[in-house]
């Protein structure tokens, strides 16, 4: 073997880099610097793109070496190469996407275009490609959404420096580039009158010139975005996403997923005006900031006593308190608000749309029907399913408090022994009944969505 001293630096071609510079001692460092980086237990994947199978095989001995020197005994399948050379690659691909294991899969272009596996967390570069779209193609393994793992960002590990050699070209910009910053900041942020002076600065297509006010918008609205889809993957398990969803929902009149549509329309200054308008809306955004649920369970042995059970109702601290304020903004706001004007006085005339009002302006100040049905519980000992109408309408004219289904079974009863009726036309009161019982009034609306 022949020796030179060559200079301090060497200029390759992209293709010749792939060749030539591949030694053992620089992925060793690369190697061991990722064993303290990566979790082998975690939920999350890796993929590490290589330059050649005899390099992907190299850096899977390598690599797992070093998490074991990290983590101890891993299983052999925690790190694996899955290469058109590699022993049923399709095999590999699907337990990579669909099992625990492997965690980390090691590949040259295999996985770089046409696989999903959305719990990969961490892309690791130690080859360079010279195409651009073949570049954001292997970006894109990353890019998935999972809220079943809480994931949030990805990361990139990038030992050849390929992300700063592409970056001229790369069209995949990231939206929120600080993902550290926090919800609060960003409304903070986009309310700052200079934040909307122009600065300078364009889009993607260099043509309309951008505000910081511009560049938050952007962020908060993938935020909100991102803090929805998985407040809803976590819902299921988690009582406490599904509540702030239904806050969230009362709130805005809207379905989550359908206000983080309607938000991504709005520019910043109308944006700033919705939370301007609506003080309570980031208290009820900051709500679904829930983190995903780990697959370790920890159990704990020392004792516990319980020192106060309680339910909260806001800045009311009993639930007599709570009655109390409710009752004083239906007095004192029944010639104010229109919906709430009907339910008092012309409850038949309410529809939907005034209903779908009510509860908004409602919530927006703390009231709601379940959490009025709890302090109703607590204050009268007495457990009755009424509706928000019910309600208001006790308070306000001391009408008697009867669970709504039973209100609308009398209702229909009445009905049916005021006359003789066909069964087609029995079944269709009994129709109506059920959809009274869904949404709480009827109107056009009810009859022009169908049976």
């Amino acid at each position: 073997m022949q020796q030179q001293v060559l200079p301090d630096e060497l200029d390759f071609e992209v293709d010749a880099f792939n060749r030539l510079v591949i030694t053992e001692n620089f992925n060793r460092v690369v190697c061991e610097y990722l064993a303290q980086e990566l979790d082998p237990y975690a939920l999350a994947k890796t993929l590490v793109f290589c330059a050649n199978d005899e390099h992907a095989d190299l850096v899977v001995t390598l690599l797992s070496k070093a998490l074991e020197a990290v983590h101890g005994p891993l299983n052999d399948k925690t790190v694996i190469k899955i290469t058109g050379k590699a022993d049923k690659p399709s095999q590999l691909i699907r337990l990579f996407k669909n099992e625990p294991l492997p965690k980390v899969a090691v590949t040259v272009d295999l996985l770089s275009t046409g696989i999903d596996v959305p719990a990969i967390v961490n892309l690791v570069f130690l080859r360079r490609v010279r195409s651009r779209i073949l570049y954001e193609q292997m970006l894109g393994r990353a890019t998935r959404l999972c809220p079943d793992i809480g994931k949030e960002v990805f990361r990139i590990y990038d030992a050849v420096d390929l992300y700063q050699a592409l970056d001229a070209v790369n069209t995949m910009r990231p939206v929120v580039v600080a993902p550290g910053v926090t919800l609060q900041q960003l409304l903070l942020e986009l309310a700052d009158p200079q934040a909307h002076k122009i600065v300078t600065g364009t889009t993607a297509d260099g043509k309309t010139s951008l505000t910081h006010a511009d560049d938050v918008a952007a962020q908060l609205k993938v935020r909100v975005r991102n803090l929805v889809r998985r407040a809803l993957g976590l819902a299921p398990k988690l009582p406490a996403a599904q509540d702030a969803l239904d806050k969230l929902r009362l709130l805005t009149g809207t379905d989550p997923t359908q206000f983080s549509v309607d938000m991504r329309k709005l520019p910043a200054q109308a944006l700033h005006a919705l939370f301007a308008a609506q003080p309570t809306l980031a208290a009820a955004l900051q709500a679904l900031q829930f983190t995903g649920l780990g697959s370790e369970q920890v159990v704990s042995t020392h004792d516990d006593e319980l020192v106060e059970a309680a339910s909260g109702y806001g800045k009311w601290k009993k639930p007599e308190d709570y009655l109390d304020a409710f009752q004083t903004f239906v007095n004192d706001n029944r010639n104010k608000i229109a919906a709430l004007d009907i339910v008092v006085t012309r409850p038949r005339d309410l529809t939907r749309e005034h209903l779908k009002e009510l509860q908004v302006i409602l919530a927006q100040h703390d009231f709601t029907a379940r959490t009025i049905a709890i302090a109703w519980k607590q204050a009268k000992n007495e457990d009755i399913a009424a509706t928000l109408i019910g309600y208001i309408r006790q308070l306000a004219l001391g009408s008697p408090l009867v669970p709504f289904d039973q209100r609308v079974d009398r209702a229909l009863k009445r009905l049916l022994t005021r006359r003789s009726w066909t069964q087609p036309q029995q079944r269709w009161l009994q129709r109506i009944a059920t959809a009274v019982k869904g949404s709480w009034v009827v109107d056009a609306e009810t009859f022009n969505q169908g049976a």
